[in-house]
């Protein structure tokens, strides 16, 4: 499931960054066309875009040739959750806190969460 939803997502949020859809239309494309039970950012959302990036970038060391090579827009994305986090957390003095959305399932486990 993993590998399916994270190319999934990184496909769309690629599609986005392109301009050719918004996220709603694409969420909506997938669950009317292929009547998956969430569109891909759903999914996104729910997992999380660090945790997705991790998930590819495992694949793509596992089987090379590009396949479940992150999208520059996905990469992006997260790296820009951070960075706009920590901007957010170090004006407001709470140093090392990041957003939940950018954590992965390795962190929480490692947190006890």
């Amino acid at each position: 499931m993993a590998r399916t939803l994270s190319m999934l997502v990184n496909e769309a949020v690629d599609l986005v960054h392109r301009g050719e859809a918004t996220r709603e239309d694409v969420d909506t494309a997938m669950r009317l066309g292929t009547n998956y039970p969430k569109g891909p950012f759903e999914w996104l959302d729910e997992l999380g875009a660090a945790t997705v990036l991790e998930n590819l970038r495992v694949m793509d060391a596992a089987y090379p040739g590009g396949r479940y090579r992150p999208s520059e827009a996905l990469v992006a994305l997260v790296a820009g959750a951070v960075e706009h986090q920590r901007e957010r957390t170090h004006r407001e003095g709470e140093r090392g806190r990041f957003d939940t959305r950018v954590r992965t399932r390795q962190h929480d486990a490692a947190a006890g969460l």
